[in-house]
C-alpha cells in the first residue's frame, strides 16, 4: 500500500528512530513522494501534492547558535544566497535537510570539522550537518560563512546530478570536470568553489555583515585600516578552503601571506554574542 493518499501514512514524521534510521526513512519518503507526486512536489495529509517550501528546506533539526545564524542568512540576505537557494524551493528536484550535531570528522579520520555537505547518489535529498561544537567558539560572522560554504556545496552536488540542467548547470559541470581530471585534482569541489563562487562569497560575507552586526562594521571604518573589513571578508571566504592542498591557493602567490596575516590579527576580534 502506498504511504500517501487517505489510505495511506501521510506526511514525514520522525520515527524516533537512531540517526542512520531516521536519515534511511526520510530518504525513503522523499523517493516514494516523487513516485506519487512527481519531483518537487510533496503530499499533505489529505494526500493531495502541493508546493511545501517547509519540504524542501528543512532546518527543523539546526539548534542554537546554528539555527540562529542561518535564519539570519536566509531571512535577510543578499541576491546571491537567495538565488542559490531558490534552486531547493518549488518545483525542485533536490531536498535539503540540516542537522546540528556534536562533532563532526572527515571521512576515515578524527579530523574535525566545521560542517560536512552529502549526497547519497540516485536520491533526491541533501544533508548539511553543522558541528555545534567548532560553531560554539566561532564569531559570528565566521559561523555564517560556514553555513554558507555548505549551502554552496550543496548547489554544487544539485548541479552535479540534475536531470535537468538549467542557469548555466552545464557550464559549471564543464569546470567540475576540468579540476576532476587534471593533475592537481586533489578537490575539484573546492576547487571549482574558488573559481565561480569565492567572490559571491565574500560579497554575501559583506553584505550580512552590514546587515546583522551595523556596530562592528563600523568600529573596524572608524579604528582600522581602509581595507581592513574587505581583507577579512576574503579571509573569510579563504579560511574554509586554503588548507585543501587547492591550485587556486598556491596560485595566489604572496597574497596567501596577506591573507593568512589578516586570519592571524585580525578575525580574533569578530563578535561571537550575535546570537546568544
Amino acid at each position: 500500500m502506498n504511504r500517501f493518499g487517505p489510505n495511506g501514512a501521510g506526511i514525514y514524521k520522525k520515527t524516533g528512530t537512531n540517526n542512520t534510521g531516521e536519515k534511511e526513512e526520510k530518504i525513503a519518503f522523499i523517493n516514494d513522494a516523487i513516485s506519487y507526486c512527481g519531483p518537487g512536489l510533496f503530499p499533505n495529509s489529505n494526500g493531495d501534492c502541493v508546493k511545501d517550501l517547509e519540504d524542501h528546506i528543512d532546518s527543523s533539526d539546526l539548534t542554537g547558535k546554528a539555527e540562529c545564524l542561518n535564519d539570519s542568512l536566509t531571512k535577510d540576505s543578499n541576491d546571491f544566497v537567495k538565488d542559490l537557494l531558490a534552486n531547493f524551493n518549488g518545483n525542485s528536484e533536490f531536498n535539503i535537510n540540516r542537522s546540528s550535531k556534536d562533532k563532526i570528522f572527515r571521512k576515515n579520520t578524527n579530523i574535525e570539522l566545521n560542517g560536512k555537505t552529502t549526497y547519497l547518489p540516485g536520491s533526491s535529498l541533501i544533508n548539511i550537518n553543522i558541528s555545534t561544537g567548532r560553531l560554539s567558539n566561532m564569531s559570528s560572522l565566521a559561523g555564517i560563512r560556514t553555513i554558507l560554504h555548505e549551502y554552496i556545496h550543496a548547489d554544487m552536488f544539485r548541479k552535479l546530478n540534475t536531470k535537468y540542467s538549467i542557469n548555466g548547470d552545464l557550464d559549471f559541470k564543464q569546470t567540475f570536470n576540468h579540476f576532476k581530471n587534471v593533475n592537481f585534482k586533489p578537490d575539484p569541489q573546492h576547487e571549482t568553489m574558488t573559481k565561480l563562487y569565492l567572490n559571491e562569497m565574500i560579497l554575501a560575507l559583506k553584505n550580512t555583515h552590514q546587515k546583522l552586526i551595523p556596530n562592528e562594521v563600523k568600529y573596524y571604518k572608524e579604528n582600522y585600516p581602509l581595507n581592513t573589513l574587505d581583507n577579512i571578508y576574503e579571509a573569510l571566504a579563504w579560511q574554509g578552503l586554503k588548507n585543501h592542498k587547492l591550485q587556486a591557493w598556491l596560485d595566489k602567490g604572496k597574497d596567501t601571506i596577506k591573507i593568512n596575516n589578516t586570519i592571524n590579527t585580525n578575525l580574533s576580534g569578530l563578535t561571537k554574542n550575535f546570537c546568544k
